[in-house]
């Protein structure tokens, strides 16, 4: 058996039909292993991208308006996947945005972070694969105010996809 990732950019996984295309792409190949999934794009509907509507709520500190917000990426996603309950990936969120965290910077990439992440707990619950948090092998830090990939996280998602 080989092993084939499989990659799906956020326009790809905009809308419930799109999603579940890429549902039957995955389960056509069973050397598909790995798939890695971006936060919802654009499309027909919402011509703003999920991470951008991620970034607007991190910036925002209006608790009424916070609540807006949220509640219509919750509703995006619902619309993307109707057959699934959003209760774990809506408390996912409300969670993200109440931790502290040490930079302003770090706070908003993990807050627009969390719509890549809850794409790939949905599709994988779709397709009846498993999640993998990146957070077992891959490591950041802020450099210039900006976020990067630390080199030993290379060497982790080596390990770790061979030991499983």
């Amino acid at each position: 058996m080989g092993l084939s990732v499989a990659k799906f950019g956020g326009s790809s996984l905009s809308t419930e039909q799109k999603v579940r295309w890429a549902a039957k792409v995955v389960a056509a190949d069973e050397d598909r292993r790995i798939t890695v999934v971006s936060a919802a794009g654009t499309s027909e509907e919402h011509q703003i991208k999920l991470t951008d509507d991620c970034y607007s709520l991190a910036a925002e500190s209006d608790t009424v308006l916070m609540t807006q917000k949220t509640g219509a990426i919750i509703e995006r996603y619902q619309a993307i996947y109707p057959d699934q309950k959003m209760d774990k990936i809506k408390k996912d969120l409300e969670s993200r945005l109440g931790v502290s965290f040490p930079t302003r910077a770090l706070r908003t990439e993990a807050i627009a972070a969390w719509g890549d992440e809850a794409q790939a707990k949905l599709f994988a619950e779709l397709t009846g694969r498993t999640y993998v948090d990146p957070a077992n092998f891959l490591r950041v830090a802020e450099v210039r105010g900006r976020i990067v990939v630390l080199p030993k996280s290379y060497d982790m998602m080596q390990t770790y996809f061979r030991e499983g």
